[in-house]
């Protein structure tokens, strides 16, 4: 009786941990692709809004190409109200470095704050073509991090062309 007694006790232990391993191994998993999904969340918002900031210097270069209008100049307002807002996201996501995106990610992002940090509007141009091509160039810092980070598989073997050019 108290071998079956015995047998009994140990089959139950071993259906309780068999129990508990798969439901922290599912509790993990689920963990991890949480984290994974924050992660993609927050780098395509980075992306995004990188991708934005180019985007809108070179509609504001070109726009001070333009002769000055009353619209262009609304325009232009517009654009660099909108481009103080990028930096705003821009420095969010950089504050988050090493918890949501990677701290080189974070890096290139706070680099290119401190690159276009000043806004003289007697060299606008000069201006906007460094922070275009500061903006290119963290643009494809980050999407390089983020491949290397979230483990995508994709361009693995890429690497990002000097910071200079």
């Amino acid at each position: 009786m108290t071998t079956t007694f015995t047998a009994w006790i140990a089959l139950i232990a071993a259906l309780i941990a068999a129990g508990v391993t798969i439901f922290n191994s599912r509790l993990t998993r689920f963990t991890r692709e949480k984290v994974w999904e924050r992660k993609a969340d927050a780098y395509e918002a980075v992306i995004g809004v990188l991708a934005e900031v180019i985007y809108d210097a070179e509609r504001e270069s070109r726009l001070i190409e333009l002769a000055s209008t009353e619209e262009t100049a609304r325009t232009l307002n517009d654009l660099r109200l909108k481009n103080l807002d990028a930096g705003i996201a821009i420095r969010k996501a950089a504050a988050s470095g090493g918890f949501l995106i990677s701290e080189d990610a974070a890096d290139a992002l706070y680099r290119l704050l401190h690159e276009t940090d000043g806004d003289d509007p007697a060299s606008r141009s000069s201006w906007l073509l460094s922070h275009l091509l500061g903006a290119r160039s963290c643009l494809r810092r980050v999407v390089f991090e983020a491949n290397k980070d979230l483990k995508t598989g994709s361009q693995l073997n890429w690497h990002p062309p000097d910071e200079d050019n």
